[in-house]
């Protein structure tokens, strides 16, 4: 039995089975006739903790119970507009792929080709923001959502908020990471919850709805917004809190990190404390300073990271197994502008190129799905072909970016761009 979102579902919720488990059993990309035919102590391995012996027996006796409830509810997800997304996917988000802390599985409402829209920033900052932090906030959010750009943040009060609904008075894309979709959390942001859907927004939540939350779910959430980013921009921030737990899972995750320069604003750093994460960001040289004059520079850095990501992305399916959507087949890496439009979101943004994320082969070529298919072949031979194959793809970038730049002047004759910060 090929282990479809179903069965990933199912799985999960054997007696004593949590999240590091059905990784392992993720990452391993397991049959589960084949871990049915493994003798009892070495199957029981895959299990941890002191209810490994009762989750065997139960796999092995009464897994088709475990597969009806995962399906019942699926169905009643469902019926309430929330899919459930599994790594096992084909819609999964491809950058989520890059993480070794990876949510297994993603509850979503809304707009669902946002998951593996090819470009996304998260704008984040304190709860408690100043005006001035609102401004910098709401200009940067209008200039890249008009660009093109799909806006993550994490529905809380303050910066997301304000990052969210310039977005949307943008005409543009926004994603709200959160903690349970049925539990909005806080509860003055239920209508902008809404309109975030009504503007074809998606919501996305690691934990089933009505999961009671747990302090440490915020935490969570925080990788999940990084993660699925090209870059962080904090506006505002002290020197902890959420943000800079975001900042933080940023850097792990080689993401890009720009902060307002304030020094360069003229502002009076010492009338905003709330700034003090910025500055220190700033001071460190983990974070790059920007203002407005910076935007073109920044546009060229977050081409650049896409394409980078999308290599590592390409490395990384090469050195496993394909996963198997929810359908049980191989999923296909993307190679052509056809299988690429289907994954754009329905609205026409700014010029932005449909196959960025995996502008490695040509639009002709199949040679990677031709190697991973071969059956027969020595896995050590056709990971040798796979890495020559990495290796050439790697002379395409200085001209997939001169491409990019020559959009961009297009872009700029035509249409004329609020360059505020």
């Amino acid at each position: 039995m090929k282990i479809g979102t179903i069965e990933l579902l199912a799985f999960s919720k054997l007696p004593g089975v949590g999240s590091s488990t059905v990784r392992e059993m993720v990452v391993s990309n397991l049959d589960l006739n084949e871990l049915r035919k493994y003798e009892k102590d070495k199957a029981i391995k895959l299990f941890k903790g002191s209810k490994k012996e009762e989750a065997y027996i139960e796999f092995q006796e009464n897994f088709s119970h475990y597969v009806d409830q995962a399906q019942y509810e699926l169905d009643r997800y469902s019926a309430n507009d929330i899919q459930v997304v599994s790594f096992m996917d084909e819609k999964y988000p491809k950058l989520y792929r890059l993480l070794n802390d990876f949510p297994i599985f993603l509850y979503a409402k809304g707009n669902l080709k946002l998951l593996n829209h090819n470009y996304n920033i998260a704008v984040i900052g304190t709860r408690d923001n100043t005006n001035n932090g609102a401004r910098i906030a709401k200009n940067t959010t209008t200039f890249f959502a008009e660009n093109g750009y799909n806006i993550v943040s994490g529905l809380a009060k303050g910066i997301d908020c304000i990052a969210h609904q310039a977005a949307l008075d943008a005409k543009g894309f926004t994603t709200a990471v959160l903690t349970d979709l049925q539990k909005i959390y806080p509860k003055e942001n239920r209508s902008l919850a809404d309109r975030i859907l009504d503007g074809g927004g998606l919501l996305i939540a690691e934990y089933p709805p009505g999961t009671p939350t747990q302090r440490s779910f915020f935490v969570e959430r925080d990788r999940l917004q990084s993660g699925l980013s090209l870059a962080v921009f904090p506006i505002e921030t002290d020197i902890t809190g959420g943000t800079m737990h975001t900042v933080g899972f940023a850097q792990h995750q080689n993401r890009l990190i720009f902060c307002p320069d304030l020094r360069r604003e003229k502002t009076n750093i010492d009338e905003y404390p709330k700034s003090r994460g910025v500055i220190e960001l700033i001071k460190t040289e983990k974070a790059r300073p920007y203002t407005r004059e910076d935007y073109p520079a920044i546009l060229e850095l977050l081409d650049k990271k896409a394409l980078e990501l999308g290599k590592d992305e390409f490395k990384h399916l090469s050195s496993h197994k394909k996963p198997i959507d929810s359908e049980g087949s191989r999923l296909k890496i993307s190679t052509n502008s056809n299988t690429a439009e289907k994954q754009t979101p329905s609205k026409e943004k700014a010029n932005k190129p449909q196959n960025l994320e995996f502008l490695f082969v040509d639009s002709n070529s199949n040679n990677e799905d031709n190697l991973l298919s071969e059956q027969s072949s020595d896995l050590a031979d056709v990971e040798e072909k796979l890495l020559a194959e990495i290796s050439s793809l790697s002379e395409r970038l200085g001209s997939a970016i001169e491409q990019l730049r020559q959009i961009r002047n297009n872009s700029k004759k035509q249409t004329t761009i609020n360059l505020k910060l």
